[in-house]
């Protein structure tokens, strides 16, 4: 079984929720963490993963920013490494018939930015390394959550785009995957109970936003899905997981399980 004290890690998008509940762990099983992240954190932020080499990085310019990341992080790799991305904007709320078009557009970018930019540094990396990103706004059904319609739209795209780029990582022995990590108290929460119009129609967003935030997060499971998922990159590689649904056992003797159904 692979070992993940041999990895690097880089943490993009330090400050979320999912990564600060995720630090004891990150900091317990990887061997070198550097953080990347938009703005200067806070000796606050910072102590979530106290060791660790922080940078900073402007995604808002995406072909300035692999740039930055392939001068200042490349070289500071030694061995296989595993990129998580934290990163997210949830961006206005709204319903679908009253999106502002421009501004649900510029969200898509903020949070399609990152991606492309990790998942094409991705390619650069020692084998055995993995872009891990964290897919968000459900995973289909009664999961679905289009508060916020850039949002949902950019995450969609990650989940259809994750297997195309897994096939051509896994030409040189490197892996993708998505993991919808279940909904934690974080701004975005926030910004669903703070609509008046999710709060007057007592949508089902802002019932589960309630919910999130009335309760203590846990992680236990989320944590031992990734840890899984990361000693079986070549299971994982290409798919979308729920933290929420999705069980071990399942996946292990489900070959297609998280795979996006295609039509040829």
């Amino acid at each position: 079984m692979r070992l993940l004290s041999k990895y690097n890690v880089v943490v993009v998008g330090s400050t979320s929720k999912i990564a600060q509940l995720l630090a004891p762990y990150i900091r317990d099983v990887f061997s070198q963490i550097i953080v990347v992240n938009h703005r200067l954190i806070s000796n606050h932020e910072i102590s979530f993963f106290p060791n660790a080499l922080n940078l900073i990085v402007d995604f808002s310019r995406p072909n300035l920013a692999y740039e930055k990341i392939v001068g200042e992080v490349l070289d500071k790799l030694n061995g296989p490494t595993i990129l998580m991305n934290f990163t997210g904007v949830l961006g206005p709320v709204s319903d679908f018939t009253e999106i502002d078009i421009e501004k649900t557009l510029s969200i898509v970018n903020e949070n399609l930015g990152p991606f492309f930019v990790l998942t094409k540094f991705a390619s650069l990396l020692e084998k055995e390394s993995a872009y891990v990103g964290f897919s968000g706004a459900g995973v289909g059904g009664n999961s679905l959550d289009l508060s916020s319609v850039g949002y949902a739209a950019a995450k969609g795209s990650t989940g259809v785009l994750i297997d195309a780029i897994n096939l051509e990582l896994k030409k040189s022995e490197k892996f993708a995957f998505l993991i919808a990590p279940g909904a934690f108290p974080s701004k975005m929460q926030r910004a669903i109970l703070d609509n008046p119009k999710q709060r007057s129609e007592n949508t089902i967003a802002f019932e589960q936003a309630l919910e999130t935030l009335s309760k203590e997060p846990n992680v236990t499971k989320l944590i031992s899905l990734l840890d899984y998922l990361l000693k079986n990159l070549s299971l994982a590689g290409g798919k979308v997981f729920s933290a929420k649904w999705d069980n071990l056992e399942e996946i292990s003797n489900n070959d297609d399980l998280g795979k996006i159904r295609r039509i040829n």
